[in-house]
């Protein structure tokens, strides 16, 4: 009876180990990971500033300055990738091109309903993120951010 105790006890420990295991994991990537890559660009501004005053100590004056040019460089690196989608899409569609060239007429249709179903489920993140749907004072302003629609000032040396 007590080597059944025994075994029964490992097998506990070791269950319990496991489920701890995978949900700390699972907390970890919903709370670290997603926040900084699939949130809107303002969680990951937080996400940065935040890890930049926990590891470098900022002063409240440091993250003000901070906090403005993490807003600048979001806004900047938006308008670079907008103005560079159009032009993915036409190399985008001339591969897809292509690519057709290779295939039957059977794997055509079947390759067009793929790229349709993907298009179909596939949220258009990009040209209506949630910081467009919602406005961008949904969350709060990173310290020493410019308000929505202000442009800010440019930095000298």
């Amino acid at each position: 009876m007590k080597r059944w105790k025994i075994f029964v006890g490992i097998f506990l420990v070791f269950t319990l180990g496991v489920l701890s295991g995978v949900l700390g994991t699972g907390l970890f990537i919903k709370h670290q990971i997603l926040e900084f890559r699939g949130g809107a660009p303002f969680m990951r501004d937080r996400f940065l500033m935040r890890r930049l005053t926990n590891e470098l100590n900022l002063t409240v004056g440091q993250q003000e300055k901070i906090g403005a040019i993490l807003a600048d460089m979001r806004t900047r690196h938006q308008d670079f990738f907008q103005s560079r989608r159009s032009e993915m899409t036409k190399i985008i569609n001339n591969e897809l091109a292509v690519i057709k060239k290779e295939l039957t007429a059977k794997q055509q249709e079947k390759l067009d309903r793929l790229l349709e179903k993907f298009r179909r489920h596939r949220p258009r993140f990009h040209e209506n993120p949630p910081h467009r749907r919602y406005g961008t004072m949904a969350h709060p302003p990173l310290p020493g951010a410019p308000p929505p629609g202000r442009e800010s000032k440019p930095r000298g040396p």
